[in-house]
């Protein structure tokens, strides 16, 4: 039986109809596995951790995703509900005009924790911003950040992230499938909130509403991290 089943087989592949076979064989599971795969909207939109979340690292997050650079292999959001005890005066120690400011810092996200990003409400910014949505702007170069936090007499209208959260298209759309992530539309008012702890609360599902803990995301890292090198 082996023997008979062998020679079929050579025989189909002299003949090239066993390529026949199994190309549709093929096509039919990448189509089955591109029909099971969620689709991702364009950015902005909002990732809400939902309860079953399984890394503690976005425990409770609500994730506001840019658009990526043209053909770049790796989407990217800022988490933007978790906002640190560090303030722009304890980051910014050496600029006088930001010593005694109290305003927190964000925390971004678990990658590249040393590059900042500056969300800017408002039709006036520098050339180094980009629009991401409406009147909401975003910009990553160190210096200009720098300069509007000293010079924004609407500090309300900024909001400072160290770090960043990415994936993979795919990585991202099967943690959606899994269900450790819900899309929501964006919006600039979820990102200025003067309290920004109760908008996963408001986001998430309603019958899965649960008590929220910090004390999941590192906190005390930041804390305890020694900024100087971020001095101007």
């Amino acid at each position: 039986m082996q023997c008979a089943m062998r020679r079929l087989y050579h025989r189909l592949r002299r003949t090239g109809l066993l390529f026949v076979l199994v190309l549709p064989i093929a096509s039919l599971a990448s189509a089955v596995h591109a029909q099971t795969q969620p689709k991702l909207p364009p950015a902005p939109y909002l990732l809400v951790a939902t309860v079953g979340m399984p890394d503690p690292m976005f425990d409770h997050s609500v994730i506001l995703m840019l658009a990526a650079p043209a053909q770049s292999p790796i989407i990217a959001g800022v988490i933007i509900n978790k906002p640190t005890d560090v303030t722009w005066g304890r980051l910014f120690r050496d600029a006088a005009e930001l010593r005694q400011s109290q305003q927190k810092v964000y925390f971004g996200g678990p990658v590249a924790f040393d590059e900042p990003m500056l969300f800017i409400r408002g039709a006036h910014t520098s050339k180094a911003a980009t629009r991401v949505m409406d009147d909401l702007y975003a910009n990553a170069d160190i210096a200009q950040i720098v300069a509007t936090l000293k010079t924004s007499r609407v500090p309300g209208h900024l909001r400072l992230f160290l770090g960043r959260a990415q994936w993979t298209p795919d990585q991202l759309r099967g943690e959606i499938r899994e269900g450790s992530w819900e899309i929501k539309p964006a919006e600039v008012d979820a990102v200025f909130r003067p309290d920004p702890t109760g908008l996963w609360q408001e986001l998430a599902h309603p019958a899965h509403l649960r008590e929220v803990n910090f004390d999941a995301y590192p906190r005390a890292g930041l804390i305890d991290a020694d900024f100087s090198w971020f001095d101007h």
